[in-house]
């Protein structure tokens, strides 16, 4: 029987998400396993054209958002309620969405990954793919996704 150690969840801040997680939680309640919530913040460019920010304004740039997102996390925990036993720890990358998860996987040991159907409404989907179905072709571990 498959019993997962470590279950990463990755949010887009959604109702979705919300249930993601919430489902994680269960499933860790169930077997002890560690959650990991996981926001991907699109990565920084600091310069356009010939111009370019100095890289302390950068910087703070990303401290600044990684603060905002950290105070996310925490609400979307504070959401999914609480379960005896189960603590979930935020996490906050910047880059590319499949490629930041794909190394979170591989930095902790994930078993699992719980994920809800991200971007399902947004318009560019249909032109740059879908980040569940890229997930799926890509992970290396096991994958529940839920519907809605």
């Amino acid at each position: 029987m498959f019993s997962p150690k470590k279950i990463l969840v990755t949010t887009d801040f959604s109702s979705e998400s919300v249930n993601a997680l919430k489902n994680a939680m269960g499933i860790a309640e169930k077997f002890g396993s560690e959650v990991y919530l996981l926001h991907v913040l699109d990565d920084i460019n600091g310069c356009v054209a010939d111009y370019c920010l100095p890289e302390e304004h950068v910087a703070g740039a990303k401290k600044s958002l990684a603060e905002s997102t950290a105070k996310k996390l925490k609400d979307e925990i504070q959401k999914a309620g609480s379960l005896t036993g189960v603590t979930v720890k935020e996490v906050t990358r910047f880059g590319n969405h499949i490629e930041e998860i794909i190394k979170e996987v591989q930095e902790k040991g994930i078993d699992l990954i719980v994920v809800a159907p991200h971007e399902k409404h947004k318009v560019w989907h249909v032109l740059i793919g879908h980040l569940t179905e890229e997930l799926v072709k890509k992970s290396k571990c096991k994958i529940l996704l839920l519907k809605k």
